[in-house]
């Protein structure tokens, strides 16, 4: 589905996918996103790989889609849709239709508007946002690997606050040498198995704490480079350290 993006993936490495486990140690992605003296939208324009966004994950009932989890910063967020709310049509479309919904879903592009009908009888409408193709990417890629609870959290604006200033230089240039050891802190207070991602003007940075920092150019990572094995391959600069160490000791 084009427009329903979930935001989290479970990543492994390329090279340990040739021991035959493609997903051996699941790793988290936090897609921390654009830092605020950007603007995100802006940004996103400009890249040639354009995914459209709505930012729900949901499951089937007999009476329609039950949402089962809202992305924070998502349009379906700032619409005021709800986990739990129970869908019952969007667009005059049944959502116990699947193929229509399906269709519909893939037909949606950035900037349309969708009309979210409620069990209870209202309305909520949102306009189809974004989403970063890099991290939709990884999910994909991950997912054609066999990597299926794949999911990429977005985190809050307070851990947001906490986590985007160690990862730049005063002059606001990405740390791409040693951003892995500014997050060491994150060992006292959160689960530091995850990467983290930022996307700025020219670059993308990805970082786990503890085992390594990369930055790729933008350029990298988009149209015909938005590739599978670009993809993996920058992550596994990240991760395959950790992935190993995992394996050899369980």
């Amino acid at each position: 589905m084009k427009a329903i993006v979930a935001a989290i993936a479970i990543i492994i490495a390329p090279t340990i996918s040739k021991a035959g486990d493609p997903c051996p140690i699941p790793v988290n992605i936090v897609d921390l996103g654009v830092p605020s003296w950007l603007d995100r939208n802006e940004l996103l324009k400009q890249i040639s790989s354009q995914q459209s966004w709505i930012g729900i994950q949901h499951r089937d009932t007999p009476q329609g889609i039950v949402l089962s989890q809202i992305y924070d910063q998502s349009p379906a967020a700032a619409a005021g849709l709800q986990e739990g709310d129970l869908i019952t049509a969007i667009n005059s479309v049944s959502t116990v239709d699947v193929a229509a919904r399906e269709a519909l879903f893939d037909a949606a592009s950035i900037g349309d508007t969708l009309t979210f009908s409620l069990f209870n009888g209202s309305d909520i409408t949102l306009t189809v946002g974004r989403a970063d193709p890099v991290a939709m990417g990884m999910m994909q890629a991950l997912r054609r690997q066999d990597c299926r609870a794949s999911d990429i959290r977005t985190p809050d604006p307070q851990q947001q606050a906490l986590l985007l200033p160690p990862l730049f230089n005063p002059n606001r240039s990405f740390r791409c040498e040693e951003a892995h050891q500014a997050l060491e802190f994150l060992g006292e207070r959160f689960e530091v198995d995850d990467v983290y991602m930022v996307r700025g003007s020219r670059r993308i940075l990805l970082t786990m704490p503890y085992w390594g920092t990369t930055c790729i150019t933008a350029a990298s990572v988009d149209g015909d480079n938005l590739t599978d094995a670009a993809l993996l391959a920058a992550l596994d600069d990240v991760i395959g350290d950790y992935v190993q160490d995992r394996i050899d000791n369980p």
